[in-house]
């Protein structure tokens, strides 16, 4: 008889399943990226207000509500070590975003540098940024 077995459509259901799990692995993997993304957006905002800060100031902010509200479900972040003349911007992944394992702190100085080497948590490959 012409149609479909049940064989022929358990094979098809197998091949949608593995096809969806596939897409949902590289959706999650995307999803990831998209938030590292996002928190390098704050961390470049806020390198631009100390910068701002500095020239009114002349020194860096170290408390980092001074300079604005920077929300995320994602990242934590904070200002160490704000002098007249350095700071280190630092985001800490959280929540959903920990599963990003090799980007789960990242830094920005005062000079641009992104996670200097000298910080034992600077991720080691450059997908980070």
């Amino acid at each position: 008889r012409p149609g479909f077995t049940l064989v022929g459509l358990m094979v098809m259901v197998a091949i949608i399943a593995i096809l969806a799990a596939i897409a949902f692995a590289f959706y999650q993997n995307h999803m990831l990226t998209v938030r590292r993304v996002e928190a390098q957006g704050i961390m470049l905002n806020i390198q631009n207000l100390q910068e701002k800060h500095l020239f009114n100031y002349t020194f860096y902010e170290n408390n980092l509500s001074d300079l604005g509200s920077f929300e995320s479900d994602d990242y934590a972040f904070s200002i160490k070590g704000a002098t007249n003349t350095t700071y280190t911007i630092t985001a800490t992944a959280k929540a959903r975003q920990t599963d990003d394992t090799g980007c789960i702190f990242m830094t920005l100085n005062q000079a641009g540098l992104r996670c200097p080497g000298a910080d034992p948590r600077c991720p080691t490959h450059a997908d980070c940024w």
